[in-house]
């Protein structure tokens, strides 16, 4: 009877193991953070409409004259001369230091390809009052990443030497799927970073409305993100209010510019997509994620 007792026993703490109920139960959202928070960065790109005129900077051909080599445009639509620094954010996939995030995060949207020309026409303008028709008509325009670096969170940044750098390694060529992926240039994940595992997802099926979801980022950037103890991500949960389809599904988690590329969880820590857009302001509740799924796929079929 002993013998058959600690058997019994053996088998049962076995069965315990492998089943592992304990995954079978829902998380406080404060677990989810807890688990999660390090997963995420905050994303730092800098990037400009360049002028050129047969390859070569506009400046080459003005005796140094650089205002009109590097431009921007702000959120009134308005030319400035420079470079844009824009936010978003970021998550780990592997020990290796590739990242998913959106594409339009860190490539060039067709927005601003179609402000290609808009530019390009301001700055011929500029040439052609200074009697300078011949390189006006020559002068070329297009919009570029500079450079694309991360900020881990739970650290602190003082300027832009403190960013690690990074490389973008793919983007969707899909117009519908609106992801990429990124690496650190030392092909490593940062010490006190951690990672997100895709096989470990939400079943399509689960991502119906009324299901329960979080995420983590960072919205608003470091107007949010910074405080007295460094950068820090944000939680918010809500949940799937919209199906739309095999790429997408709507949501009313509140977000804010800079948590796209922020991902998405379900309440037993599983991977649930990705933010990607929303309707920001007053129309706060009508945003969407893209499905696991798709991102999943293509990560797959890159790598």
């Amino acid at each position: 009877k002993p013998i058959i007792s600690i058997a019994a026993s053996i088998v049962l703490v076995v069965g315990i193991l492998i089943l592992q109920p304990w995954k079978w139960f829902d998380k406080e959202w404060s677990e989810i953070y807890a688990e999660h928070k390090n997963d995420v960065a905050l994303i730092y790109v800098k990037s400009a409409y360049i002028a050129t005129v047969q390859g070569r900077p506009l400046s080459t051909y003005l005796d140094g004259y650089n205002e009109l080599d590097y431009c921007y445009l702000d959120e009134k639509g308005e030319i400035f001369s420079g470079i844009a620094r824009s936010t978003g954010t970021g998550f780990f996939i592997s020990p290796d230091g590739k990242m998913l995030t959106n594409r339009h995060v860190v490539s060039c949207s067709e927005e601003e390809k179609k402000n290609e020309e808009f530019v390009k026409r301001a700055i011929q303008s500029v040439l052609l009052q200074n009697d300078l028709t011949k390189l006006a008509a020559n002068v070329e325009v297009n919009y570029t990443t500079l450079s694309v670096g991360i900020v881990q969170n739970d650290t602190y940044i003082d300027n832009e030497n403190n960013l690690i750098p990074c490389t973008v390694l793919k983007v969707s060529d899909k117009p519908e799927l609106d992801v990429a992926v990124l690496q650190t240039n030392s092909k490593s994940i940062p010490a006190g970073s951690t990672y997100v595992d895709l096989s470990k997802s939400t079943p399509t099926e689960k991502l119906s409305v009324g299901y329960e979801i979080c995420t983590i980022g960072f919205p608003k950037s470091f107007i949010i993100g910074q405080t007295s103890v460094g950068l820090e991500a944000n939680n918010q949960s809500g949940e799937i209010t919209q199906e739309r389809g095999v790429y997408e599904y709507g949501h009313n988690i509140t977000i804010h510019q800079g948590a796209s590329g922020s991902p998405v969880y379900d309440k037993k820590g599983r991977f649930a997509g990705i933010i990607v857009s929303g309707f920001l302001g007053i129309s706060q509740g009508y945003n969407h994620a893209i499905h696991p799924s798709p991102v999943i796929e293509f990560v797959e079929k890159s790598y």
